[in-house]
């Protein structure tokens, strides 16, 4: 008997954390996609912020941003790469406070310092931006446009997405859409 009430009390209690686990779950919210496509509002600049901050950049006479430009907003710095199918791309960078060119980062080509395309991935602490090389390699360049070096990965693919810290790197390969 004792043995019983000891079980059903061990159950009991179970179920009531159970239970109560189930009442602290977050319900995600729920957004009507369709009502909201229904009946669009306009979005205005004071939603994004509350001071808006204009700053020309100086480019050089050989470093016009093309086309379609890429534009990152660092803490330090701006990243403007650009490029098409015709001509691989360049990275020009700024620095934030003024607007004032700073220099022309890396460069496309087959060279050892070269990189494959010009969309570039900045560490945390923005001492480095990285390039792909590949098929294998992140080619490093510092804040001042100097190449600092590259760094090989064993596998043939490189990953969509970086994190970059101090001490590692992060990435996301897609291994299904990975060229073979």
């Amino acid at each position: 008997m004792r043995r019983i009430l000891i079980i059903t009390t061990i159950l009991l209690l179970f179920s009531f954390s159970v239970s109560s686990q189930k009442n602290n779950a977050v319900n995600p919210a729920v957004i009507d996609v369709e009502s909201g496509l229904k009946n669009l509002s306009r979005l205005k600049v004071s939603d994004l912020g509350k001071t808006i901050r204009y700053i020309p950049l100086e480019t050089p006479d050989d470093g016009l941003i093309g086309k379609s430009p890429v534009v990152k907003a660092l803490k330090n710095y701006i990243v403007v790469e650009y490029g098409s199918l015709l001509s691989r791309g360049a990275c020009l960078l700024f620095a934030k406070e003024d607007g004032r060119f700073i220099a022309e980062i890396g460069h496309a080509g087959q060279d050892p310092e070269a990189y494959t395309d010009c969309f570039s991935w900045a560490d945390e602490k923005e001492e480095f931006l990285y390039f792909e090389r590949k098929p294998n390699q992140l080619i490093k360049y510092d804040m001042k446009g100097n190449f600092c070096g590259k760094i090989e990965f064993p596998s043939s693919g490189l990953a969509s997405y970086y994190l970059i810290t101090d001490s590692e790197i992060v990435g996301y390969l897609n291994i299904l859409m990975r060229d073979r």
